[in-house]
C-alpha cells in the first residue's frame, strides 16, 4: 500500500472527466427546470460536442499533471519511490550508503630471472585478456614486492615423527665419518651392510649367498680374488639374498599399488583386466613380503664412505693397472693346502683393513676440512658427498592442520648449501603439489596443481629432529587443509596480493558549496577491511594544495579543521569526497589545486580463474613472467536497491551498535559480502548469540569473511555477549509438476515461464523466482500454496497439479510444507542421475 495521502493520489482520465461532466450540468440547469446541457449525455457518432470535447481534453491535462505529481510525491517516500537515484538519496537523508561492491583480490607470482633480484613497486599492473564473456581487465599490486631468484621455488621437510619407522637417512654417515674402521669395528647401524665380518671372524658366505670362489682362475677369471673381494663388497652393499628378495617385493608393491590408483582414479572401464592382472601381482609381491621377513639386526643400506672408495678403485685398477692387481692376487692367493674357511677370513681381514685404511685417510680429511673451513663446511660437505649424496632423501609427510615446517637450504651450482632461504614474515607462499597422470596413450606425466596460499608469521633457525644442520622454520597461517607428502610439494615465493582496477588521476573541481567533489570515472575499487564500516574502504586518496588529506569513514569521528574526507558512494558505482568546513573536518581552502588518484573497477567482472592473469602492464628487468597461481575471488557488484532500502533504516536504528537480535541481524546484512542473515539466542546460554549467513546467491562464506565478521561483530556487540559464526546449511528440495497446457499454446514458452517463476532459472530483467537464493529468507518455510501463486496467471497455462514436493533423499511424496530450521536455506536441488530438481512435464488441457 501506498504511503503517500490520498489528497495526492492522481484520478484517471475517466473519473476527472466525469467529475468535470457532472460539474458542468450543475451549472448550466436553470432552477427546476432540465438542465439545457448535459455534457453525460450519449452523443451520436455524427454529431460534435464542442463543450464535451473541451472538459475531455481538460480532463486529460489534469489527469497528465496529476499523475506526474504522484510520481514524484511517491519519490520523496523510501518505501515507494522508484527511481535508483531518489533512494540514494534518501538513503543518504537517513545515513545509510549502500554497499558499492568491492574489487577482486587474489594471489600474483612474478618469477624472477636468474642472478638479479629487484623490487616491484605498489601499483605494478598485470593484465587478464578477453576471454569468452569475461572482458579484459586490469589488475594492480596491493604493496611493494622483493623479487628474489632463490624464493621461485622452494622445497619443504618435516621430521618424522618419534617412533616412526619412515627414516630421513640420517643415520647413513655414523661409522664412514667417525673414522671407527667402518666393517672393521662391527658397525651395523652406520652403513646398513653387514659390518662385524671382520670382527668375528666368521666367512661371509651365507645359506644362498655367494661365498668366495674357488680361486683357480686367472686375475679377470671368475675365480680370481679380485672378483673374491668384490662379491664381498657386493653382499655388504645388498645384504643378504632374502633380504634383498622382501626389499624388492615391497618395492614391487609399492609401485604396483601406486599405478592401481592412478588407473582407478581415470575412472575408465576398459582398465578393468588391466587392474585385476595388477591386483593379483600386488597379491603376490605382499605374500612375499610377509613371509619372508628379513633377520634382526641385518638392514638393507648403503655402504660406508670407505667400502665405496674401495669398491671404486677396485673397478679402476681392474680397468687401468693390471699389474697392480696381479701383484694384490698373488699376494691373495691360497696357500698350498690352505682350507678355503681359512682362504675366506684371511679375505675377510684384508677387506677389514681396506676398509680401515681408507677410513683413516677420510678422518683425516675431514679433520683438515674443519680446521681450515670449520664445522659447517664439513657438514655441508657431508650431505652433498655423503655415503647417501646421491640417494634422495624423503622429505616428510606434512599432516592436516599443520602450522609449521622446514624449508631446505638452498645449494649452489656445485651442490653444495649456499645460504638460508631468505623468506621473512608476512611473506606469501603458494603450495603447489607435482602428481603423476597418465596420459592418453598411457605415458606417465607429471602435473603441478597449486593447492593453497600460506602467509609467513615467523622465521627462525632450528635444527630439526635427527638432523645436524640448522634449517630454516617457517610457522604460517591458514593451517593446511590437508596432507601433503613433501617429496611432490613446491614451494613458490616471489607472491603478492593483487586487485582488479586500473589507476586513474584527475585534477577535481569541487561542488559550488565546496562541500563536495565528484569523480568523474566509475566504477570506484573497493577492498574488503573488516577495520573499516561496512567491511570495506576505497582505493581513493586526496591531496590539496600538495598536502595529502587523511580519509575517514565518517566526518563525525573528525576534529574542527582536521584535514580529513570521506567517501561517499553512489548509484552506478560512482562516487564523491565529502569534507568538512564546520565542527567536522577541514574546508577546502580557495584557489588551491584538488587532485584525487583512485582506482576503478569492475566488481563480478573481475572474478578469475587461475591462471589467467599472465601478461604484465610494463616489462619489468627482473621478471621472467607472471601468472595467479589460485583463482581471483570476492568480486561483488554494487547493493540491489530493493535491499538497500530494507536494510537502511535497520541499520540507521542500530547506530553502529548490537543491542537488540535486530541490532546484529542489520550490522551482519550490511557487511560487504554478506546476503542473508539470521540471528537467534542460545536455548541455554541466553548471552551467546548464534549469527547465521549466506553469501550471493546462497553461497557459503569463506573462512577470512567470517573471521573478518565475527570481529566486526565482536567489536559493536555489549560486553559479554558471545557470538558463534555459521554458514547457512542448504536444504535442497524437488518438485514435480505436470502443467495443462492451452491448446495451441507453445509448450516450450510455458515451461521457460514456469521455470522463471519457481526460480530455477533467472532473468537478470526480471524479479528472482520462488526460490531464487537471491529471494529466499535464511529460515522461511516453502508451503504448497506458494507453489501454485507462483504459477499463478501464465498465459497459455491451463491449471497445474503439484505431484511431488519433498526433501532431497526422502522418499517421493506430496508435502503440504517444507520446513527449514533458522539456519537453513531452501533451494532447489540440482540435476543428478539423470533426473532434475524441479521435474515438469505437460500435456494439452481438454476442453469442457
Amino acid at each position: 500500500m501506498s504511503r503517500v495521502p490520498d489528497v495526492h493520489q492522481a484520478l484517471s482520465h475517466e473519473q476527472l472527466r466525469t467529475r468535470l461532466g457532472e460539474t458542468a450540468r450543475g451549472t448550466f440547469t436553470r432552477g427546476d427546470d432540465a438542465p439545457t446541457w448535459n455534457p453525460l449525455a450519449y452523443a451520436a457518432p455524427s454529431s460534435v460536442d464542442l463543450g464535451r470535447g473541451m472538459l475531455d481534453s481538460v480532463a486529460l491535462a489534469l489527469h497528465v499533471l496529476w499523475t506526474y505529481q504522484q510520481a514524484w510525491s511517491e519519490e520523496c517516500f523510501l518505501a515507494t519511490a522508484r527511481l535508483e537515484g531518489s533512494v540514494s538519496k534518501l538513503l543518504g537523508h537517513i545515513g545509510y550508503r549502500p554497499s558499492p561492491g568491492t574489487a577482486a583480490v587474489g594471489l600474483q607470482h612474478f618469477r624472477c630471472k636468474a642472478s638479479v633480484s629487484g623490487t616491484l613497486p605498489a601499483g605494478f599492473a598485470v593484465t587478464s585478456s578477453a576471454q569468452g564473456e569475461e572482458l579484459a581487465a586490469t589488475f594492480e599490486t596491493l604493496a611493494p614486492l622483493r623479487v628474489l631468484p632463490e624464493l621461485n621455488e622452494l622445497r619443504a621437510f618435516m621430521p618424522p615423527r618419534a617412533g616412526s619407522d619412515s627414516g630421513t637417512g640420517t643415520g647413513g654417515t655414523g661409522t664412514g665419518g667417525t673414522g671407527t674402521g667402518g666393517t672393521g669395528t662391527g658397525g651395523t647401524g652406520g652403513n646398513g651392510g653387514t659390518g662385524g665380518t671382520g670382527g668375528t671372524e666368521v666367512p661371509s658366505g651365507e645359506a644362498g649367498e655367494p661365498g668366495a670362489p674357488a680361486p683357480t682362475g686367472g686375475i679377470f677369471g671368475p675365480g680370481s680374488v679380485l672378483a673374491g673381494l668384490q662379491d664381498r663388497i657386493e653382499v655388504q652393499r645388498h645384504g643378504p639374498l632374502e633380504e634383498r628378495r622382501v626389499a624388492r617385493a615391497k618395492q614391487d608393491a609399492r609401485k604396483l599399488a601406486s599405478l592401481m590408483k592412478t588407473l582407478d582414479l581415470e575412472g575408465d572401464s576398459g582398465c578393468k583386466s588391466t587392474l585385476d592382472s595388477l591386483c593379483e601381482q600386488l597379491c603376490e609381491a605382499q605374500k612375499v613380503v610377509a613371509q619372508a621377513v628379513p633377520p634382526a639386526g641385518r638392514p638393507v643400506g648403503a655402504l660406508s664412505e670407505s667400502q665405496e672408495i674401495v669398491a671404486r678403485q677396485l673397478r679402476n685398477l681392474q680397468k687401468r693397472q693390471a699389474d697392480a692387481l696381479a701383484a694384490l692376487e698373488e699376494a691373495l692367493a691360497p696357500c698350498a693346502d690352505e682350507d678355503p674357511a681359512a682362504h675366506a677370513r684371511r679375505l675377510d681381514r684384508m677387506v677389514t683393513f681396506l676398509d680401515a685404511f681408507v677410513n683413516g685417510l677420510i678422518q683425516e680429511a675431514r679433520d683438515q676440512l674443519v680446521l681450515l673451513k670449520g664445522s659447517e663446511a664439513l657438514n655441508r660437505a657431508d650431505i652433498a658427498f655423503g655415503a647417501e649424496a646421491g640417494v634422495a632423501r624423503p622429505l616428510g609427510l606434512a599432516g592436516a592442520g599443520a602450522d609449521t615446517f622446514f624449508l631446505q637450504p638452498l645449494t649452489d651450482a656445485s651442490g653444495l648449501s649456499s645460504q638460508e632461504p631468505p623468506v621473512r614474515p608476512g611473506d606469501w607462499l603458494v603450495l603447489a603439489e607435482d602428481v603423476e597422470r597418465l596420459g592418453p596413450a598411457g605415458a606417465k606425466g607429471t602435473e603441478r596443481i597449486y593447492r593453497e596460499a600460506l602467509r609467513v608469521l615467523r622465521v627462525r633457525m632450528e635444527t630439526p629432529a635427527g638432523q645436524r644442520t640448522p634449517m630454516t622454520q617457517v610457522t604460517f597461517q591458514p593451517p593446511l587443509s590437508r596432507a601433503y607428502a613433501l617429496d611432490r610439494v613446491v614451494l613458490l615465493g616471489n607472491n603478492t596480493l593483487v586487485s582488479e582496477g586500473a589507476t586513474v588521476e584527475e585534477v577535481a573541481e569541487p561542488t559550488l558549496d565546496r562541500r563536495t567533489v565528484p569523480l568523474l570515472h566509475a566504477p570506484v575499487t573497493w577492498l574488503r577491511d573488516a577495520s573499516h564500516a561496512g567491511g570495506r574502504r576505497p582505493e581513493v586518496s586526496l591531496t590539496v594544495g600538495g598536502r595529502a588529506w587523511r580519509p575517514v569513514d565518517s566526518l563525525l569521528e573528525a576534529a574542527p579543521d582536521e584535514p580529513v574526507f570521506a567517501v561517499e558512494p553512489l548509484p552506478g558505482g560512482a562516487a564523491r569526497l565529502r569534507v568538512g568546513g564546520q565542527d567536522h573536518g577541514a574546508a577546502l581552502p580557495l584557489g588551491a589545486e584538488v587532485r584525487v588518484r583512485y582506482r576503478v573497477g569492475r566488481g563480478v567482472g573481475g572474478n578469475r580463474t587461475a591462471l589467467r592473469l599472465t601478461a604484465m602492464g610494463s616489462p619489468h628487468p627482473c621478471v621472467e613472467k607472471t601468472f595467479n597461481p589460485l583463482p581471483l575471488s570476492g568480486g561483488t557488484d554494487s547493493e540491489d536497491p530493493a535491499l538497500a532500502r530494507v536494510r537502511g533504516p535497520a541499520m540507521v536504528g542500530a547506530m553502529d551498535r548490537a543491542v537488540s537480535l535486530s541490532d546484529v541481524r542489520a550490522l551482519t546484512q550490511v557487511f560487504d559480502g554478506v546476503h542473508r542473515a539470521n540471528v537467534f539466542r542460545d536455548g541455554v546460554r541466553s548471552r551467546l548469540l548464534t549469527v547465521v549467513v549466506s553469501g550471493p546467491d546462497g553461497a557459503a562464506l569463506g573462512r577470512e569473511d567470517l573471521e573478518a565478521l565475527g570481529a566486526h561483530l565482536a567489536a559493536r556487540v555489549a560486553p559479554g555477549v558471545e557470538l558463534r559464526l555459521k554458514n547457512r546449511q542448504r536444504v535442497e528440495v524437488r518438485l514435480r509438476l505436470l502443467l495443462r497446457v492451452v491448446k495451441g499454446a507453445d509448450p516450450v514458452t510455458v515451461l521457460q515461464e514456469t521455470r522463471l517463476r519457481l526460480g530455477v532459472d533467472r532473468d537478470p530483467e526480471r524479479a528472482p523466482g520462488l526460490l531464487d537464493a537471491n529471494r529466499v529468507e535464511l529460515g522461511a518455510d516453502l508451503q504448497l500454496s506458494d507453489v501454485y501463486g507462483a504459477l499463478a496467471d501464465i498465459e497459455g497455462l491451463r491449471s497445474v497439479v503439484v505431484q511431488g514436493l519433498h526433501h532431497e533423499g526422502t522418499p517421493p511424496s506430496l508435502s503440504e510444507r517444507i520446513t527449514a530450521a533458522p539456519g537453513e536455506l531452501l533451494g532447489w536441488a540440482p540435476p543428478s542421475g539423470g533426473s532434475d530438481g524441479v521435474a515438469l512435464f505437460y500435456e494439452e488441457a481438454q476442453d469442457p
